[in-house]
């Protein structure tokens, strides 16, 4: 039987983004460009194009995604990847690390039965496991099942430790990006992700739980966060390439 380790509790962090160099309120010349560093088809990718049509949508700036699934895939050092071997260790299973280039194979290779086990988010998972082809151990909630799954138990309640790391996504810009096209920026996000239709098609749907952080707060953010990954990158014994 194939089996599938899900991973839900993602968290959407807007933070401040770059831009060309124009007024805040002007019209922009060039397009505004999404820089996603996972394979076409993903959760994220589906999320930034999303946003970028919205974007358009309401400021007439063009915007453009490019997929650079280089290093920031689902292979090594990947959250799925730190995760699993926390799993190892917190249950004892012998598992072989097999790194992918994004989900669409992944999913590949488990409906061929090349791998048993991996750890995406459900919204990538759920038409596999709604049809039978993958079955769900667990999902990453701290506290709340998944509304989407909500038959699967979540690590707690499987008698895992506690884990600390999350797994999240923000969209970032270049040092020096002038304040007030931050802030423009930061708030067109902010109301395309607060949008109730937008909120449930791409984020909620796809098992991505919607949080903002703000522009003060996001480095103790990224800080905290690097604090939880720790010990998992320590577990893991990934080293830099």
């Amino acid at each position: 039987m194939k089996a599938v380790v899900t991973c839900v509790s993602l968290a959407l962090a807007l933070v401040a983004p770059g831009g060309a160099s124009i007024a805040a309120e002007e019209t922009p010349a060039q397009p505004l460009r999404i820089i996603v560093p996972l394979s076409a088809g993903s959760a994220f990718d589906i999320l930034a194009r999303a946003m970028g049509n919205a974007f358009k949508e309401r400021t007439q700036q063009p915007v453009i995604v490019e997929n650079r699934p280089n290093y920031a895939s689902l292979g090594l050092g990947s959250d799925s990847h730190l995760i699993m071997e926390w799993l190892k260790g917190a249950t004892g299973a012998d598992l072989t690390h097999i790194p992918f280039n994004g989900s669409p194979p992944i999913l590949t290779a488990m409906r061929s039965g090349e791998v048993h086990v991996t750890l995406l988010t459900s919204g990538t998972l759920k038409p596999q496991i709604d049809a039978g082809e993958l079955k769900a151990l667990a999902t990453r909630g701290a506290d709340k099942r998944n509304p989407s799954l909500p038959d699967v138990p979540t690590f707690a309640e499987a008698s895992l430790p506690p884990l600390r790391a999350t797994s999240w996504a923000g969209l970032f810009g270049p040092a020096g990006t002038p304040p007030e096209i931050i802030a423009r920026l930061n708030r067109e996000f902010t109301a395309i992700i607060n949008d109730p239709d937008f909120r449930a098609r791409f984020m909620v749907k796809p098992g991505l739980e919607p949080s903002e952080i703000g522009l003060a707060d996001i480095k103790a953010f990224m800080v905290q966060d690097r604090a939880g990954w720790e010990p998992l990158v320590k577990t893991s014994g990934v080293q830099l390439q």
